[in-house]
């Protein structure tokens, strides 16, 4: 029954496959009905549910039921899952897609709590919480992470977690597993931070997910609908999407793509754009098409009666830019594509953000997605999410801003907009629409970046976001009215969040300590917040040279492991614990923080390249060399990136490596001055020793040739990078491409405004006239000997002429004594030479 639930929720005609009054219920949206159904207040009278009060130790008693279904018969299984699915989907609708759920009739009353309306108007009285509705909200507690304070009618996500998470699935199910990874997809949406425990539970939930669908005969159901498994591929994508796994993402979201049996590209049609344009230009769209084999989808009978329930798009108000791109023939008649494909193209849109550097570019490659779906709205929350993606595209521009916030807010009112539940909630799970209450932050903080204060602060005081209510005083220079406001709420009612925005408000760490009191040492949030107060104060500190930093940066350092001991799911604390062990060289430590974080986020190389610093400073420098491999595929355009790849790859053989950094290195500069890396893969080609894989460097020497003779087209402010070069050209009886590397060296050291009179250019003058007449001994040929000696001669006279030949300072007359031995040499060789 399970998995035909799951079917029925993504279908509006699955009425045929059910035949009692619950699952019809189910599939017709009516949520009351099952929640007060007979065979549902039998299950509250026998595991006692209605008895719970603020006394209940919820993770005992909810343990105790899930304990008592597993080894319950399958009926009532069956009535308990059909419970368990109304409760989530009632509080889906109540916490997302809206409207608010009226629970006065309902049988689960008395354990709902006083949950306030999220469009409650802001009152200048504290609404403070009933104890019921505290513990209810405290038991979602996960990893120290806190769930939102007024989340609504937190009783039902707690059942929900019973049935779908803590119990065992009688059998191998997907439409349970399906409930159980939304569960605790919504869980994990409903805390301020991302959690270790909730990611690993999903992570496993879709792996048994994966394992289903590898075999989907055993699932007869599954086939009758081809768009069940790309929707089942779409919400695990979105799950990995949410954790920043991108690659783990991209994978899923191409099986939901071919599930589909589409492809879609980037292409270009003649539009224009603004209102006084006369000649149509290229524009981006995008072209879906179906794969062989596949036909167009189609559409289910609601939609048309459902599209006029859907939101609309806030017209453009610009006397420049029209309201929507035109396009020239017959572009803006394609095919009607059905609501999951179109959620599809939605999860496609935001991989590009993703994987994209945040500029114009990126948004333009994003825009056609969004307008592909915005052209033929179908379903009510995908529409939406549409309307949501091109608000926050267009916060970028000045043009296009007023309508941005305009969207935006009308995206955010919609939670009350009286359209039928089933018609929200179909495709809720395949979207990354946020929660209700999140959708109505992000418009108090564009007020709030925007300066528009009043309405942000409506927002944040009605939503009881401190942190926003602060932000907002603090833009408007009202540090004492934010701090008298916490103060109030605080004599009302202590929390451990309240004592951390008061923290965050006076810069003092002490009220930190005092929300980890309180929360009895659950408080990730105080931990994190004094971690990273105690670490600006250390860099303060550490510009102006004060010597307190070092005790500053070990106490941010125990406020992070604390943190990080509670939830160890925090990239942004173990990046910053990560820096703080830099500053007091605790390399091990360096290490754990930052391959912790590149698990979380992998496309981090700032991250990836500080881990290989660490392994660099305890000695594994071919876990350097990989962990700098991986950073160099992140930080494809930063060159220093590169460079450390460079110097790492020298190091343990990895030659091939080595060309392609300073091949790249080269391509981003335009210039090349590391002599040390380039001399020591001379060293290795001219002495054939063995790479990391065992082969002889020498084979490498036509491609060093390339490296060295491209030398000439970049810019070289190193006098030994030409030194190196011309060794290998010896080496490659090069001899004339040696001497043009040995004669530009000489004449960069000498670009050196007083190089005849200063010690250090002229000893750097000097090595270079050195290595010249070494050269010469080792090749002895007439020609290449008689311009150095013109060479040489012309620098011993200029510096004779600068400094005569008695003077007091002794370096130099050292200096200007190996000048002079080395014109001897010269001399002699060139007269030997002749001779023979």
């Amino acid at each position: 029954m399970a998995n035909l639930l799951s079917a029925a929720l993504l279908e509006s005609d699955a009425t045929r496959l059910v035949s009692d009054d619950v699952g019809l219920a189910l599939l017709q949206a009516d949520y009351q009905t099952v929640i007060n159904h007979e065979h549902s207040k039998r299950l509250y009278d026998q595991f006692r549910i209605l008895e719970w009060s603020s006394e209940t130790d919820f993770e005992a008693v909810t343990a105790a039921i899930a304990a008592q279904l597993d080894d319950a018969d399958t009926e009532l299984r069956y009535h308990a899952t059909n419970m368990a699915a109304a409760c989530f989907q009632t509080f889906l609708q109540d916490n997302w897609t809206g409207p608010a759920v009226d629970d006065t009739n309902l049988a689960l009353k008395p354990i709902m709590g006083n949950t306030k309306r999220l469009t409650d108007e802001t009152t200048d009285t504290l609404r403070d919480l009933d104890p019921l509705q505290r513990a209810l909200t405290e038991a979602l507690s996960v990893d120290g992470e806190t769930a939102y304070r007024w989340v609504r009618h937190p009783a039902l996500l707690i059942l929900a977690r019973v049935v779908f998470v803590q119990s065992s699935p009688p059998s191998p199910s997907l439409g349970f597993l399906l409930f159980r990874l939304r569960t605790l997809m919504a869980h994990e949406q409903m805390l301020g931070h991302t959690t270790a425990t909730l990611h690993a539970s999903l992570l496993e939930t879709a792996a048994s997910i994966d394992g289903l669908l590898q075999d989907p005969s055993q699932f007869p159901e599954v086939l009758l609908n081809r768009g069940l498994i790309s929707r089942v591929c779409l919400e695990i994508g979105l799950i990995h999407t949410h954790y920043r796994e991108l690659s783990k993402a991209k994978g899923w979201l191409d099986r939901a793509k071919a599930q589909c049996g589409i492809s879609f590209e980037l292409s270009g049609a003649l539009g224009k754009r603004t209102k006084f344009q006369q000649t149509a230009i290229a524009q981006p769209i995008l072209n879906v098409d179906y794969a062989d084999g596949h036909s167009k989808m189609e559409l289910p009978a609601y939609c048309d009666q459902e599209k006029a329930e859907l939101p609309k798009q806030s017209l453009l108000d610009d006397d420049t830019l029209l309201t929507e791109w035109h396009f020239e023939g017959d572009i803006q008649l394609q095919d009607q594509l059905p609501a999951h494909v179109q959620a599809t193209i939605m999860a496609f849109c935001i991989d590009v953000e993703n994987t994209n550097p945040r500029h114009g570019l990126t948004t333009e490659e994003m825009i056609p997605y969004v307008h592909r779906v915005l052209q033929q709205p179908l379903d009510f929350t995908i529409h939406t999410m549409a309307l949501l993606t091109q608000a926050r595209l267009e916060k970028a521009r000045v043009r296009t801003l007023q309508r941005s916030c305009q969207q935006l807010a009308t995206v955010a009112d919609l939670y009350d907009v009286k359209t039928s539940a089933i018609a929200r909630l179909r495709y809720q799970p395949m979207v990354c629409l946020p929660p209700a209450w999140k959708l109505q932050r992000e418009l108090g903080r564009v007020y709030n970046t925007l300066g528009v204060y009043r309405d942000a602060l409506a927002i944040f005081q009605r939503l009881e976001l401190w942190d926003g209510v602060v932000a907002c005083y603090q833009a408007l220079d009202q540090d004492q009215r934010a701090e008298d406001l916490v103060r109030q709420r605080l004599a009302q009612e202590e929390t451990p969040d309240l004592w951390c925005v008061l923290g965050d408000l006076k810069q003092d760490v002490s009220f930190f300590d005092k929300a980890w009191e309180l929360s009895k040492g659950r408080s990730s949030r105080a931990m994190r917040s004094k971690g990273f107060m105690l670490l600006h104060k250390a860099e303060r500190l550490l510009e102006s040279h004060d010597d307190l930093k070092e005790g500053m940066y070990q106490a941010s350092i125990e406020a992070f492991e604390k943190c990080l001991h509670l939830n160890s799911m925090q990239s942004d604390v173990l990046f910053s614990l990560g820096c703080c062990a830099q500053r007091v060289s605790d390399w091990p430590r360096v290490c754990r923080a930052f391959r912790r974080k590149v698990e979380i986020d992998e496309d981090d190389f700032e991250s990836w390249n500080n881990l290989a610093n660490g392994y660099v400073k305890t000695g594994e420098k071919r876990r350097a060399y990989f962990a700098f491999n991986e950073a160099a595929k992140q930080g494809y355009g930063n060159w220093k990136v590169w460079e450390n790849l460079s110097a790492v790859a020298v190091d343990v053989g990895a030659f091939q490596d080595v060309f392609r950094s300073i091949d790249r290195i080269m391509d981003i500069q335009s210039s090349y001055n590391d002599y040390q890396v380039l001399s020591a893969l001379v060293q290795a080609v001219n002495q054939d020793l063995e790479d990391i894989d065992g082969n002889k460097a020498g084979r490498l020497a036509p491609r060093l040739k390339q490296l060295c003779d491209r030398l000439r087209s970049v810019t070289v402010t190193e006098y030994r990078v030409w030194i190196a070069a011309a060794g290998f050209y010896n080496r490659q009886s090069l001899h004339a491409e040696a001497y043009d590397c040995r004669r530009s060296a000489l004449q960069l050291v000498k670009q050196v405004k007083g190089w005849d009179a200063q010690s250090k250019p002229l000893q750097h003058v000097v090595a270079c006239v050195e290595d010249i007449v070494e050269a010469n001994e080792t090749v002895r040929q007439l020609k290449q000997a008689s311009a150095s000696r013109l060479l040489v001669r012309s620098v011993c006279k200029q510096v004779m002429n600068k400094l005569g030949k008695d003077h007091e300072h002794q370096e130099l007359a050292e200096l200007q004594s190996r000048l002079e031995k080395a014109v001897a040499q010269t001399e002699e060789l060139v007269a030997t030479l002749k001779e023979s």
